[in-house]
C-alpha cells in the first residue's frame, strides 16, 4: 500500500478535498492499469499526467494542463500499452541532464524536458513540487539521470505558482 503525505496548507476544506482526490486516484492507479497516450514508450521513473480517461502521457511545466502530475511510471510501457505508476511513495526519478542533485532538495518537475524532474524550479513555465531526492548517489548527467525521491501527493491548485 502507498502512503500519501497530509496536506500543508491553512485552509482545511480545501486540503480534505485534495486529500480525498489523491488517494482515489492513487488507488485507482494500484488497482488500474493506466493506457499509455504518449507518442513514445513510458520509462520507469518518468513523471506523467491524467491524459485522459485511464491514460497517462508524460507531464511538463510548459503548460497548465500537462502540469497536473499524479504519478511516476513503476514499469516500462509500450505506446499504447498499459502500465502503473504510483505516488506518495519512493521511486527513482529521471531527471534532466546537467542538474547536480543532492540528497534533501525539493524536485521540480522540468518545463523543458517532457516527464522529467529537477533540482531547481524551472525559470520559465510552472513551478510544480514533486517530492523530495532521498538519494542522489546514481545521479551522473547523460549516463544515469536518476535520483530516489519521496514523491509527495498528485498536484493541487495551491501548489501551483506562475
Amino acid at each position: 500500500m502507498l502512503h500519501l503525505p497530509k496536506l500543508n496548507s491553512g485552509i482545511n476544506s480545501i486540503n480534505g478535498q485534495w486529500e480525498k482526490l489523491c488517494r482515489k486516484i492513487q488507488a485507482y492507479i494500484e488497482h488500474h492499469p493506466l493506457t499509455n497516450s504518449n507518442a513514445g514508450a513510458l520509462s520507469r521513473g518518468q513523471i506523467v499526467y491524467a491524459s485522459g480517461n485511464r491514460t497517462m502521457d508524460l507531464a511538463q511545466a510548459d503548460a497548465e494542463a500537462t502540469s497536473r502530475w499524479i504519478a511516476v511510471v513503476s514499469e516500462p510501457t509500450a505506446i499504447g500499452g498499459q502500465g502503473v505508476a504510483t505516488t506518495g511513495n519512493i521511486e527513482r526519478v529521471l531527471f534532466e541532464n546537467g542538474q547536480n542533485p543532492v540528497a534533501g532538495q525539493p524536485v521540480f518537475l522540468s518545463a523543458t524536458l517532457a516527464g522529467a524532474g529537477r533540482n531547481t524550479a524551472p525559470a520559465a513555465g510552472w513551478s510544480i513540487r514533486v517530492g523530495i531526492i532521498i538519494d542522489a548517489s546514481m545521479y551522473v548527467s547523460g549516463v544515469n539521470p536518476y535520483c530516489d525521491v519521496l514523491l509527495g501527493r498528485c498536484c493541487a491548485p495551491q501548489e501551483i505558482q506562475i
